[in-house]
């Protein structure tokens, strides 16, 4: 049955991109440009419970119409994902420019800024206006679906969420005005997101809140020289935990806050922001960054920030040898516990040093090393010894690559090793062992000069953890080739990897990974895909032992 759906869906989206491919050819005056993807997948496990669904499908487009030079972008995504909370998963969105004004209908993304609005998908409308130097924004829409509390479901059958959590419908609106241009401007940003409380509320629980949320910034990127440049991102955001809750007398002189957002007994205002400026010329620079969040600052127009921290950073970068050599760097101080509200302050060193040598075309160069140091001092009380932590997170790397090319065949050796160290301090009475991990790959690629047709590679790898009560090793090796024929019409390629498991010496089990894909060009833009996965894992004791499969097939247009 899965199969017979799969040909069904296969063939109709193929009948679908001919007759778009003909209409196209029809109207040359009108200018399309597409990419789709639908694909179906069939998934089986035994030995575990199920990871996915055993049948899934999947469809992505990007239609884009251009007419006279109106453009007319679109985005969709229809999948049968997330049956258990909703609808099958779909989404459709446009976003039409015509020279300076470009609109978004449906299901799309903006940015505001980092700390008020970026990049949150949104179900509603927004418009961006650029007339000249003057940059306007705004926007619409529903941020969030309500979900009610249902305490019969079952969560057997979900694979993307181990429950679905209660929520309310959640919208925003929000805009910028600024002056300037892509390079050089400054921006006045505002957004107002809240919960609506309707038909398809959850039950109201002590966990499920109505909430709102009013969020202000200014957004600037100034050229202030040929070399100089200074950067600026600022917010300030009024939340409110439950508007249900009792109102907050503010005084006469911030009355104006009521306009914006009515402050209640659960409303916090908090700050954000980050500031630096930059000296760039072709073969150095320098950059000097300060970032402060508050604690539990947030915005419902961003889907995470790390809070309740302060960093200092200077990050130098020069190259060297006719800009063979490139070097960065970035050195740097970072704490927490701005309020002096918890019973101990973090501090962390930031260390890092990345380099990149390509000496030629046949042989290349990297390392890098970053040391983050942490360190505790008392808080709010003194601590003793056996709750003070201190730790430093050292990490190495090498990554050296060579080519030789005969007159036939080229051959590439290539390697990483990196070493990653955490330690921990030995005063504490509470044991907590440092940590060192040690990865080594070495690989080979042989392929024909003349063509990039064929091409077989082996590769080596070898892992170790060593957590001083406990070592664990993994060892493994692999294959993979990829050929395709003299047009260009079908490529396949494979690939195998063996790992055999060590727990302190005493075998662990092994792993089998076998993947193979191939892709076959049906028209000039229609190519159809297979992608398929065997992952086999034994164990000494049969716990944990699996055999999974995964097999996908679809199609790809490009008009």
């Amino acid at each position: 049955m899965h199969q017979l759906r799969i040909i069904q869906l296969l063939g109709i989206f193929y009948m679908f991109g001919s007759a778009l491919l003909a209409q196209q050819a029809k109207t040359p005056w009108v200018e399309f440009g597409s990419s789709i993807r639908l694909s179906a997948t069939a998934y089986s496990i035994s030995g575990q419970d199920y990871r996915q669904e055993p049948f899934s499908y999947f469809l992505h487009g990007t239609p884009r119409l251009t007419i006279k030079g109106f453009d007319i972008p679109i985005s969709f995504i229809l999948s049968s994902q997330q049956r258990s909370i909703q609808q099958p998963f779909n989404r459709i969105g446009i976003a039409p420019s015509y020279k300076w004004v470009k609109a978004y209908v449906g299901y799309n993304t903006m940015a505001l800024s980092k700390y008020t609005f970026s990049n949150r998908q949104f179900l509603g409308g927004g418009i961006e206006l650029n007339p000249g130097k003057f940059r306007l924004a705004a926007l619409y829409g529903r941020l969030q679906k309500a979900i009610r509390e249902d305490s019969t479901e079952s969560t057997a059958n979900s694979f993307l969420l181990q429950q679905s959590l209660p929520r309310f419908e959640r919208h925003a609106f929000g805009g910028r005005i600024g002056i300037g241009t892509a390079n050089s401007f400054f921006d006045i940003v505002g957004m107002k997101a809240f919960d609506i409380k309707g038909p398809n509320d959850p039950i109201d629980t002590l966990a499920v809140r109505p909430q709102e949320n009013v969020a202000l910034g200014i957004n600037s990127k100034l050229k202030l020289s040929k070399f100089i440049e200074l950067k600026m991102d600022l917010a300030t955001s009024i939340y409110t935990r439950d508007t249900t809750s009792a109102d907050y007398d503010i005084s006469e002189n911030v009355g104006f806050l009521v306009d914006l957002i009515q402050p209640k007994e659960s409303t916090q205002i908090l700050f954000a922001g980050e500031a630096g400026i930059a000296y760039k010329k072709p073969t150095w620079g320098l950059q000097l960054n300060y970032k402060r969040i508050d604690p539990d600052f947030k915005s419902m127009g961003v889907y995470y920030l790390q809070s309740d921290i302060s960093q200092w950073t200077i990050a130098p970068n020069f190259s060297l040898l006719k800009k063979t050599l490139r070097i960065r760097g970035q050195i740097g101080i970072q704490r927490d516990n701005l309020y002096d509200t918890r019973l101990a302050t973090s501090k962390r060193v930031i260390q890092s040093v990345h380099a990149q040598w390509n000496q030629s075309r046949f042989f290349q160069i990297g390392a890098y090393y970053t040391n983050f140091g942490l360190t505790q001092t008392p808080g709010l009380k003194a601590l003793t010894d056996s709750t003070r932590t201190s730790q430093v997170n050292g990490s190495y790397g090498i990554s050296p690559s060579f080519m030789i090319a005969g007159k036939t065949w080229q051959h590439q050796l290539y390697s990483t090793i990196s070493l990653n160290k955490l330690s921990f301090n030995k005063s504490s009475i509470i044991t907590i062992q440092d940590i060192k991990t040690t990865q080594v790959n070495i690989g080979y690629t042989l392929s024909p000069i003349s063509s990039n047709r064929f091409s077989v590679g082996a590769l080596i790898t070898s892992l170790k953890t060593d957590a001083s009560t406990t070592i664990t090793t993994s060892n493994g090796f692999g294959g993979n080739g990829s050929y395709s024929d003299e047009k260009g019409l079908f490529r396949l390629g494979g690939q195998v990897q063996f790992f055999t498991n060590k727990m302190d010496e005493n075998p662990n089990g092994h792993s089998l990974v076998l993947s193979v894909d191939a892709t076959y060009q049906l028209q000039k833009q229609i190519q159809c895909f297979f992608l398929g996965q065997l992952i086999k894992n034994e164990t000494p004791s049969g716990e944990g032992s699996f055999t999974e499969k995964q097999f996908t097939l679809g199609l790809q247009i490009n008009l």
